[in-house]
């Protein structure tokens, strides 16, 4: 059995190059990278099966001495898993010591194919207690989404790590415990949109996480119907363009409705991608379960 190998900051523009041969499915990873390469990014630590000849990557616990949200990501084992062949990605879901299978782990924007495959390995625990989340990925270029003009009455700005961590977080129904200090995070490193109201009340809400998708959309229910989400990722989406990078967003391929706004933009849809909670038990992971 190929042992796991531990990602140094110098090795990552090596394992950068790997995924990048693999888009769009690796974007997870890619963007990841990319962030850590930056400095505006600690998260968690990649581990690979093979090295220098990369069969797999996967996420491992984080460091609390290096990443400020590392409970958020060990409470419960949270993870993002990537190969392009079936068979190695199971090498590295069973290799000892990278997951522990008997505790509840939280799989997130990993694409379909893989999706089967974490979906085997946590089956064959056992387990009734898992759950497969499937999500369209939405890909927009430069150019591709035209920015909508707000609604008299609102204004936009970016949100304050300090004042709107908290608020994200309540809106977000698969929300878990020390979200508010992952959002706060990402806030201070990333790309955000708010929109507010005459009052200075916030009432919508995007942003962009560590691996490049757009997330935690939002509208408050009392104005739905105004266009305000539309605006929200449009606005957002400039923010991606102006790097000169693509903005991703990830929809529940039941939520039509999101789908039908992300089609209207010009996004278009690039491949499926799954969160996946394995646990040995009833016990809720997410608030959505």
């Amino acid at each position: 059995m190929t042992s796991l190998h531990k990602v140094t900051r110098d090795e990552l523009p090596i394992l950068l190059e790997w995924t990048a041969k693999y888009l769009p499915l690796s974007y997870k990873h890619y963007e990841t990278i990319q962030a850590k390469i930056q400095g505006i990014w600690q998260g968690t630590p990649l581990y690979t099966l093979g090295w220098p000849d990369i069969r797999a990557v996967g996420e491992g616990p984080a460091d609390s001495s290096e990443c400020q949200c590392a409970d958020y990501f060990n409470k419960f084992q949270a993870t993002s898993v990537f190969s392009p062949n079936s068979e190695d990605l199971e090498e590295l879901l069973t290799t000892p010591g990278f997951l522990d299978w008997t505790k509840p782990i939280i799989f997130y924007a990993i694409c379909h194919d893989n999706g089967d495959v974490v979906e085997k390995v946590s089956n064959a625990t056992g387990t009734k207690y898992n759950t497969r989340y499937v999500n369209h990925a939405f890909l927009a270029n430069p150019g591709d989404v035209v920015e909508r003009t707000i609604p008299d009455g609102f204004h936009i700005r970016s949100l304050d790590p300090d004042l709107h961590s908290d608020y994200v977080a309540s809106t977000w129904p698969h929300h878990r415990l020390h979200t508010n200090q992952y959002i706060a995070e990402v806030l201070k490193s990333f790309p955000s949109v708010g929109v507010f109201d005459s009052d200075g009340n916030c009432v919508g809400v995007e942003l962009v996480v560590e691996w490049g998708y757009g997330s935690f959309l939002h509208v408050k229910d009392e104005v739905r119907g105004l266009g305000l989400a539309s605006c929200i990722v449009s606005h957002l989406a400039q923010k991606r363009f102006q790097e000169n990078k693509p903005f991703l967003a990830a929809t529940l391929t039941s939520n039509k409705a999101a789908i039908s706004l992300h089609e209207k933009l010009g996004f278009k849809i690039v491949y499926q991608m799954d969160w996946f909670v394995h646990s040995m038990s009833s016990e809720k992971v997410v608030l959505s379960q």
